[in-house]
């Protein structure tokens, strides 16, 4: 058998991993070709060629560059990595590329405090997110003690420049009486990778 690690880059569109397989190698043979494959129902989307050791059996690689709808079908779970031997005894492990999550539930306590630009507020709120495994967010916010109507609730990115903010995902409209509920279909593998590195903040405006 054998695992593949994979790590989204944080700050290019670059996806790493390591393959650490067993039983790929032939005692016979010093060495073994190796190649392997990212596939997208079936269509080869990436490939890389390598040689494998008896002392050095794991294999690294960057696949560069990932389109948006490459890192759309990695979060949502549709690729897969297949690893390949060549020669007269060819072997080969496949399997499907998963988000790893330490927990399946993330919660959150709103407070003013808090907020990117911190003000004083009396108005209190927490939030539950779920990450699933088909890549879908699903959302639960929760408000109160606003002295005003709230106008908005997103999903945000720390601004890069100041007073630039960074929307990922609206869910203004999904609010009513002081709960918003729903889900976001399509967050990419790098909106994933920030709320699972605690990099995303929600945005409560009145």
């Amino acid at each position: 058998g054998g695992m593949a690690m994979l790590t989204l880059s944080d700050t290019e569109d670059n996806l790493h991993f390591i393959l650490m397989a067993r039983g790929l190698l032939e005692p016979e043979l010093p060495w073994v070709p190796l190649r392997v494959r990212i596939l997208h129902q079936g269509r080869v989307l990436r490939e890389v060629h390598a040689n494998i050791t008896v002392e050095d059996p794991d294999f690294a690689e960057v696949l560069s560059d990932l389109s948006a709808r490459e890192l759309q079908w990695l979060v949502q779970g549709q690729l897969r990595i297949v690893a390949e031997t060549e020669g007269r005894h060819a072997r080969r492990l496949a399997g499907t590329i998963t988000t790893r999550r330490s927990c399946d539930t993330m919660q959150s306590v709103l407070c003013g405090a808090d907020a990117l630009m911190p003000t004083k507020t009396g108005a209190v709120g927490s939030a539950k997110l779920a990450l699933h495994e088909n890549g879908t967010l699903e959302y639960q916010v929760q408000v109160v003690g606003t002295a005003s109507e709230v106008v908005g609730i997103t999903l945000e990115t720390k601004p890069r420049r100041k007073n630039k903010r960074n929307v990922l995902f609206d869910m203004t409209p999904s609010y009513h009486d002081g709960l918003a509920q729903g889900t976001w279909p399509g967050p990419s593998a790098r909106d994933a990778h920030m709320l699972l590195q605690n990099e995303l903040f929600l945005n409560v405006a009145t």
